[in-house]
């Protein structure tokens, strides 16, 4: 199962990793000046830690959206912009209101994997200080 979850997710951890090293050599972040901000086994752990906290930070926010837990704030927030503008609130009379908003919200897959490389990537980091360069 995890398998299938990770054929379903390559794009997005290619993009993520793609994020964590552009992130982790963004210039002026540790005073960069044309050379690497740190040299040897310490620039490869911060490199793996940022990485891990791209996915990480991804990874909470799917997770967020998949348990719904601020289904309620957004639909209070559409339902109060349709009464601030004089709107029905359902046209026509159909349909639960909130319950039909909350199982029409998008799921996203793959969420553990995504943790997962998290955990990953995080144990990396702490590997690649004993790192003898």
């Amino acid at each position: 199962m995890l398998l299938k979850e990770l054929k379903g997710q390559k794009k997005t951890i290619a993009a993520l990793i793609l994020i964590g090293c552009a992130a982790a050599l963004w210039p002026g972040k540790t005073g960069w000046s044309g050379a690497l901000p740190v040299a040897g086994s310490r620039f490869v752990s911060d490199l793996f830690f940022t990485i891990a906290m791209i996915f990480l930070a991804y990874g909470l926010w799917a997770l967020i959206g998949n348990l719904g837990m601020f289904n309620s704030f957004i639909y209070g927030a559409k339902y109060l912009t349709r009464i601030v503008r004089n709107q029905k609130a359902d046209p026509q009379g159909k349909g639960d209101g909130y319950l039909d908003y909350a199982r029409s919200r998008r799921k996203r897959p793959g969420v553990p994997v995504i943790l997962l490389f998290a955990a990953c990537f995080m144990s990396l980091s702490v590997l690649a200080l004993f790192l003898p360069i």
